[in-house]
């Protein structure tokens, strides 16, 4: 029996350690977004939500896109930027053409699904990164999350799996403890 109580609690150790790192990414992440106004780096990447259809069917309203910071000598045509446009807005859009002016670089875009290009060039200065990867519907997940309703349920999850722990924890404790009565 003292096997099964190792892996136990091994395995709560490793639900701790994953419950702390998750908790101190978010804190980071709120700390890097409220302290500068940019999007919130972690080891390089921003995570982005998909909030228009200009990129559809390659990113669909809903995802969650992942962008990673590039040296905009190494952006070729064909990349997908993440850049701020009027506003602070952040748009992606696909490179179509890249030029030179006056010691800057400036990139041509154009959304996958839009008839014409943007109007306006984005300067090297505007770039939030490239994208490396999206995932498919989690955007819309953690928009729901960041709800007051999401945020409740969260909590409700979160504590109820606490009880759950503790509940299984007093049951093997008393089961421990009738095994060295019997002993």
């Amino acid at each position: 029996m003292a096997k099964k109580n190792s892996v136990g609690s091994i395995i709560t150790n490793i639900f701790i350690v994953i419950g702390i790192f998750i908790l101190v990414i978010n804190v980071s992440l709120i700390y890097l977004g409220i302290r500068q106004n940019d999007v919130p780096s972690l080891f390089g990447y921003k995570f982005l939500i998909e909030l228009s259809n200009s990129m559809e069917e390659t990113i669909k309203v809903g995802d969650l896109v992942v962008i990673k910071e590039k040296n905009p000598t190494k952006i070729e045509v064909g990349d997908i930027l993440s850049f701020k446009g009027d506003k602070d807005v952040i748009i992606t859009h696909r490179v179509t053409d890249i030029s030179k002016n006056n010691d800057d670089i400036y990139f041509e875009t154009k959304g996958d699904n839009n008839a014409s290009l943007d109007v306006d060039l984005v300067s090297s200065k505007n770039i939030e990164g490239v994208m490396v990867t999206r995932v498919r519907h989690a955007g819309t997940i953690l928009k729901f999350l960041s709800t007051t309703a999401g945020k409740i349920i969260t909590c409700l999850v979160i504590v109820i799996i606490f009880l759950v722990g503790l509940f299984i924890s007093e049951l093997k404790n008393e089961q421990s403890k009738k095994e060295d009565e019997l002993i």
